[in-house]
């Protein structure tokens, strides 16, 4: 029905009957007639009219006919906002102007901007900053106490302490998501917010393993999961046709806390000691803590979510399309952690000096905040499938073909940290958006909690295999990572292909 379709704007040039019905606005002639004889009038469409020589015609065969467009007089059907479509003597040539996308965002009800919707952002970013870009700068943490604070102990027994921390981080999605739909963000985020800061602090005091394992590990990991994923989930309220500009702009506070963390150390550790240096940590992540809590705010919430909800909806994997994508976040985090954590320890092993090997995380990171906003951009115009699947890809075959043979210099290895960061900052910013893409509004809290939940086995298993296969070689190291990444883009182009089909933007 032409009143699904289109409003046309027809100018007074003389037309044919057969370029008039190209546009399609009506389904046939005597729809066309009933059009113009009705009397009814509303401000918001536009009467047309059949003419010749400025008189109305009420049934004609003429070759020649004139559309008149009386001022003031609109039919109450053909709605605005559609399609404007400007018809010439020869031609017909239709002009969207993009109301259709406005439509739809007016329809899911989602702002997609407005100062709050941007505050949010401010809030994320900060949130992120504070427990996902820290994560980026454990390398320099992990390395002191390799050898300072815990001399003595295997790479693979340290890496269990930061792996721990994420894997609950991500695993407590799983939760947090259905407290997030019925709740909304701050109920989580400020419990979460003082048990980070606490965690950090107690961080500094930590001598033992086990301190290390109780006060960060656990303490850390159920305490970021409160901040990280209500940060990350929230911007799905606000945003739809650029939710992946906004996503990427807040992951940059995984870039910026990446960057000044073991920049930071790696100055403060000779000057103030690990103690002091922790705790100068710890009030950087209190004041990144409470801008999150003032402007991270939701939108919507849910009454009907119950505690069934707590758990993993395994349910929702029937869906193939969502069960493809989750194997790609899976191989993504099991890739992802794997340079970040050892590339200080690497660096060392080629003979590189310890302030390079501490900064090269600060280029990776420098390079991944690009990573996370232009292919976000690229993905809100492109579709975030398409710029996730290339990105996959691209990340494999640098860890395998950049990293491998020329990662024993210096030239070689800022090569492919700088690569790894653009390509590994957009597969960590925009997969959060390929489980938006298929899943319904109400539902991504939960769906993105069950997604992350699973990814968080990878994330706790990730490390140790790869330090497992160092053994003063870090050759299956970095094949496990190179191949991660393949095959997790893999994953997506099933997912993408399952979802929708042959359609180029996705």
């Amino acid at each position: 029905m032409w009143r699904q379709r289109v409003r046309a704007i027809l100018s007074g040039n003389t037309i044919d009957d057969a370029s008039l019905r190209s546009l399609n606005l009506y389904d046939d002639d005597e729809e066309l007639r009933r059009v113009n004889s009705d009397d009814s009038i509303s401000n918001n469409t536009m009467r047309i009219t059949y003419t010749r020589s400025n008189e109305v015609i009420p049934d004609s065969d003429s070759n020649s006919l004139a559309p008149t467009l009386p001022r003031g007089s609109v039919h109450n059907s053909v709605h605005t906002g559609f399609v404007d479509a400007d018809i010439d003597k020869d031609n017909c040539v239709e002009k969207t102007k993009g109301a259709e996308s406005e439509e739809e965002d007016e329809d899911s009800g989602i702002p997609d901007g407005g100062w709050r919707a941007w505050l949010c952002v401010l809030g994320a970013f900060c949130g992120i900053t504070s427990t996902f870009g820290i994560s980026n700068g454990t390398g320099t943490i992990q390395d002191y106490l390799l050898t300072e604070r815990l001399k003595g102990q295997s790479e693979t027994k340290i890496g269990w302490i930061f792996s721990l921390w994420l894997f609950i981080m991500y695993a407590g999605s799983v939760q947090t998501g259905p407290i997030f739909d019925a709740y909304g963000p701050r109920v989580l985020l400020i419990p979460g917010c003082i048990g980070w800061t606490l965690s950090v602090f107690m961080l500094s005091l930590c001598k033992e393993f086990y301190q290390f394992i109780l006060a960060f590990s656990i303490l850390g990991g159920l305490s970021t999961s409160m901040i990280f994923n209500p940060s990350v989930a929230v911007l799905g309220q606000y945003f739809n046709r650029r939710r992946s500009l906004a996503t990427g702009i807040s992951f940059l506070g995984g870039s910026a806390g990446g960057v000044f963390v073991p920049l930071m150390l790696e100055h403060l550790f000779p000057q103030i000691g690990y103690g002091w240096s922790i705790r100068v940590l710890g009030f950087i992540v209190l004041g990144l803590s409470i801008v999150t809590c003032i402007c991270v705010q939701g939108r919507t919430t849910r009454e009907d979510v119950d505690w069934r909800e707590a758990l993993p909806d395994i349910k929702s994997l029937r869906h193939l399309d969502f069960a493809a994508c989750t194997a790609g976040v899976f191989l993504v985090e099991w890739g992802f952690f794997v340079p970040v954590i050892y590339l200080v320890g690497y660096a060392r092993s080629q003979g590189l000096s310890s302030g390079y090997s501490n900064a090269i995380i600060a280029y990776m990171n420098i390079a991944s905040s690009f990573g996370r906003v232009i292919p976000g951009w690229l993905a809100d115009r492109y579709g975030c499938y398409n710029v996730v699947i290339i990105s996959c890809l691209l990340t494999g075959i640098f860890c395998c073909a950049v990293w491998i043979p020329a990662g024993t210099t210096k030239a070689g290895l800022t090569v492919f940290v700088v690569l790894f960061g653009l390509g590994s900052g957009s597969t960590i910013s925009a997969t959060p958006n390929c489980v938006a893409n298929i899943s319904p509004l109400s539902d991504y809290g939960k769906r993105y909690g069950t997604a992350y939940s699973l990814a968080s086995i990878a994330v706790l298993t990730g490390a140790p295999i790869a330090g497992a296969l160092t053994d003063n070689n870090y050759l299956g190291l970095q094949l496990f990572a190179g191949c991660s990444y393949i095959l997790a883009g893999i994953a997506f182009i099933i997912a993408r292909l399952i979802a929708a089909g042959r359609k180029l933007q996705f």
